[in-house]
């Protein structure tokens, strides 16, 4: 069985150097490298090894912790003179390359003042004939492209809000796009916490895809964006495009991408209709963007939250100059909500206050007329007596009371 594979990383728009790196090996005891040019080749029978990692720390050597991760996996795999028979020998290996990888990088800053505050996530995949062996550390990410046209996400972030989302208080989508969603409880950092990556094997079937990405793609580029090119491009292109959505998007992180296919190879191609709905989903997505700040680095500060297991503390990224001006403006608006509500009810209570006083006055007037009945018999009586008493007009001289008329006052 033959497969395609590619991959590329990208420093995005923002960041100006990139943390990420990635390893490819295309056959496993003996190592081989993957030639980059080599875009399809058959499925080796000891298997292929892609590797995706997203370096942490900015200034403080990042990009030593990713390489750091890719040097100690080829060592592993370098050591190895035959393939374990079974599943869990297999991810073994691949636990063993993280715990190794964690003990140099805290080795590393130990020795160099320099690198302290370095870390990297990683997610592996060990591809053996239709058997996909995985670990990972963070939230670097596996995708499973399946026949029958689903995405689904194959790893399980080291996440606050995946914590969350396995509780059942967040939805998928509602952990996508929750604005804690940056903060980690797992890397490999120099941190002397004790680490706890996980593993599992899935099959690949025929015309499966596989794709290993850094937080860049998939903290930028919607799932349903993501499934759509890897639906409708081969792997070539579909890397490509991944990374330019990315930045489209806004390119707020590094972006690394490795892509692996399973023939019989299948591409689909997209209706004018299909497209200008994905149009309009990215021009919506671009505006949203512009209405929202840029995501943090990663960081491990965790809010107070009910029962979130305590996982290993990370060293928090500070606050991007564009992130502390919206919490400004932010704090600016609910200060300026909070004025505005306060005088609001202060004027609903004075016309509270109004109104109850003039209400006391109508119900004072009405008990006043209401405390004395006999005042009104009086009154029928009064005009009764003046009907009797009348005088008979003239038709020819008008009487006083015909021309000013009186009442008779109360006795």
């Amino acid at each position: 069985m033959n497969v395609r594979l590619s991959a590329l990383t990208d420093v995005g728009v923002i960041r100006d150097h990139n943390e990420d790196d990635f390893l490819v090996v295309q056959s496993v005891a003996p190592y081989q490298a993957w030639n980059y040019d080599l875009s399809e080749f058959e499925n080796p029978e000891n298997g292929l090894l892609l590797l995706v990692a997203d370096g942490m720390g900015g200034t403080n050597a990042g990009e030593i912790a990713s390489a750091i991760m890719v040097k100690t996996m080829e060592e592993e795999l370098t050591q190895l003179s035959s393939i374990p028979q079974t599943a869990k020998k297999r991810e073994k290996i691949l636990l063993d390359a993280i715990h190794k990888t964690k003990k140099q990088i805290v080795d590393q800053a130990k020795n160099n003042p320099q690198y302290q505050g370095m870390g990297t996530t990683a997610v592996i995949a060990w591809v053996l004939g239709n058997q996909c062996h995985l670990a990972w550390i963070g939230d670097s990410r596996a995708y499973r492209l399946s026949k029958n046209k689903a995405l689904e996400i194959i790893s399980r972030d080291h996440s606050l809000v995946w914590d969350l989302m396995r509780k059942g208080m967040l939805t998928e989508e509602e952990a996508e796009t929750h604005p804690d969603s940056n903060i980690i409880t797992q890397s490999l950092s120099d941190s002397t916490a004790k680490i706890k990556p996980e593993s599992k094997t899935i099959d690949l079937l025929e015309g499966d895809k596989l794709l290993l990405c850094s937080d860049g793609l998939n903290g930028m580029v919607p799932k349903g964006e993501i499934a759509d090119i890897l639906i409708y491009q081969e792997a070539d292109k579909a890397c490509k495009l991944l990374v330019e959505e990315a930045n489209k998007y806004g390119g707020t992180d590094n972006i690394t991408v490795v892509l692996l296919e399973m023939a019989p190879f299948h591409t689909q191609v997209m209706s004018e209709e299909e497209k200008e709905e994905k149009h309009g989903r990215i021009t919506q997505k671009i505006n949203q963007e512009t209405l929202t700040p840029p995501a943090e680095n990663k960081t491990s500060e965790i809010p107070e939250t009910p029962d979130v297991e305590e996982k290993a503390p990370i060293e928090k990224s500070k606050p991007g100059f564009f992130k502390r001006i919206w919490q400004q403006l932010t704090t600016e608006e609910i200060v300026e909500e909070e004025t505005v509500e306060e005088e609001r009810e202060e004027e609903n209570s004075i016309e509270t206050q109004e109104t109850e006083k003039t209400n006391a006055i109508e119900d004072a007037q009405e008990t006043e007329i209401s405390e004395d009945p006999e005042d009104s018999e009086d009154l029928e009586e009064t005009k009764a007596t003046e009907e009797e008493n009348k005088p008979i007009d003239s038709p020819h001289t008008p009487t006083e009371e015909t021309t000013k008329p009186t009442k008779k006052p109360k006795e």
